[in-house]
């Protein structure tokens, strides 16, 4: 080989080197940024598509919230009536429904304006037919000779019926009736004599009474109408004779511990009538007292059981009026066990355990 040939084939050896130097990068930058494109453009839709997701679930989060708001706001301006079997009246909400209704109703005075005021004032509590009116006034009141006033009004029962409830009031109320009599009275004669004088004047009859006014009460669930026009009875006794059947009573504890647990009953219910209830904590699980509204007097009666994790006290405790001194008497029920070496009341009742 000459010394010609060697240069010649070094220099086309580099030119191949070059060119293949120039390739690599090209193919290495293209290859780079087609997968960054792709990384770029999956992060984005990810994103989006996560910012859509929640902000749809804020969405239905903020429309239910705004619907158990209305709900409560609806439940707090009209109580949603539960009470009152299956009629859906409220007892203490159809008293309060009723008491101007009653007022009205028992108060008549012979007057045709008043007269008219009261059965218009009265027509608004009565239910309405189907298209919106009201059924036939029965409220009128005419050719009367007298008034009626209210003395006084309690509820006295209520009555379940096929449409709603039958509201009892015990009602005192007292007729009066315009009269007139005559009236003697002795008046000078002249001379030092006197004669009688006959004088009619104008006075009042008052009857009182007594008896049931019953009124039937509807509701839609949303508020009261009076259905049909009330009505008087007469009051009827509400005491009956109940017995209840006693089943056996445990076995009485009269063990070693007996004195030790009549001691502490005495020594609870005298503090439970003096104490403060911050300190019958360290007596008693729940802690109450009477803060001395009453005074201790004595325990009447005890009945101890054993039981599995201690004792149970059925007792009969009498107080008294700290100024006049009348006395209460009052059964409890206590369930004891014994911590760190003291008595202490895990349950209170008050009355006396079955």
């Amino acid at each position: 080989m000459s010394m010609e040939e060697v240069p010649k084939k070094s220099w086309w050896r580099r030119i191949i080197a070059g060119a293949k130097t120039l390739e690599r990068p090209k193919k290495q930058r293209g290859k780079l940024q087609r997968d960054h494109s792709r990384l770029l453009a999956f992060w984005l839709y990810t994103l989006l598509f996560t910012i859509l997701f929640f902000a749809c679930i804020g969405i239905l989060l903020a429309l239910n919230t705004r619907s158990i708001v209305n709900d409560l706001e609806r439940e707090s301006v009209q109580p949603k009536v539960t009470s009152g079997g299956d009629t859906g009246i409220n007892v203490v909400a159809g008293n309060n429904f009723l008491q101007s209704f009653i007022q009205t109703y028992m108060t008549v005075v012979n007057d045709a304006q008043k007269l008219e005021e009261r059965e218009k004032q009265l027509q608004v509590y009565m239910v309405k037919t189907a298209d919106g009116e009201q059924t036939t006034s029965i409220f009128s009141v005419q050719d009367i000779k007298g008034n009626r006033t209210l003395k006084s009004v309690n509820l006295y029962n209520t009555q379940t019926t096929k449409e709603g409830t039958l509201f009892q009031y015990k009602v005192s109320y007292v007729n009066e009736l315009p009269t007139t009599k005559v009236v003697e009275k002795v008046v000078p004669a002249g001379k030092g004599k006197t004669k009688k004088v006959k004088n009619t004047v104008k006075t009042t009859q008052a009857v009182s009474q007594e008896a049931l006014l019953n009124i039937p009460v509807v509701s839609n669930g949303e508020g009261y109408a009076v259905k049909e026009a009330p009505y008087f009875t007469e009051i009827y006794p509400l005491q009956a004779k109940v017995t209840q059947k006693k089943s056996e009573p445990p076995a009485e504890y009269d063990g070693t511990e007996k004195k030790d647990i009549d001691t502490f009953v005495v020594d609870f219910f005298s503090k439970y009538a003096s104490a403060s209830k911050a300190d019958m904590a360290y007596m008693m699980k729940e802690p109450e007292s009477l803060e001395g509204m009453l005074a201790f007097d004595n325990v009447v009666d005890t009945y101890v059981v054993k039981t599995k994790t201690g004792f149970q006290v059925q007792a009969t405790v009498q107080f008294r009026d700290k100024t006049v001194q009348i006395p209460t008497s009052e059964s409890f029920t206590i369930n004891i066990i014994k911590k760190e070496g003291q008595y202490f009341v895990t349950k209170l009742s008050h009355e006396r355990s079955e």
